[in-house]
């Protein structure tokens, strides 16, 4: 039977846009998060590593090297960071989905 185009949409309809709406609005809201947690973490990781006293383990005019391998651990460490508050804060989020 063929529907006018006045007809408003049955009920799974109007679920499966409501749960796709929600859906991409998770994953934008989601992205920034992740984007934001990421730089923070990795701005806190340089911070902590600047407490270093690393002249004692770097070869004498390698101040190149020396601040690419921080950059490198300030991301390495920053990244592992906010990967665990990320996953910590989508599991706390399950944890309502135990009771259903």
């Amino acid at each position: 039977m063929k529907r006018f185009e006045t007809d408003l949409p049955g009920p799974c309809e109007w679920l499966a846009r409501e749960e796709k709406g929600c859906m991409f609005n998770n994953f934008g809201a989601m992205a920034i998060l992740q984007i934001v947690a990421n730089l923070v973490f990795i701005g806190l990781a340089w911070w902590a590593l600047q407490a270093l006293n690393y002249e004692k383990f770097l070869r004498k005019n390698r101040t190149i090297q020396a601040r690419l391998l921080f950059i490198f651990l300030a991301i390495i460490i920053g990244s592992l960071t906010a990967q665990f508050f990320l996953d910590y804060l989508s599991w706390s989020q399950q944890i309502p989905y135990i009771y259903e």
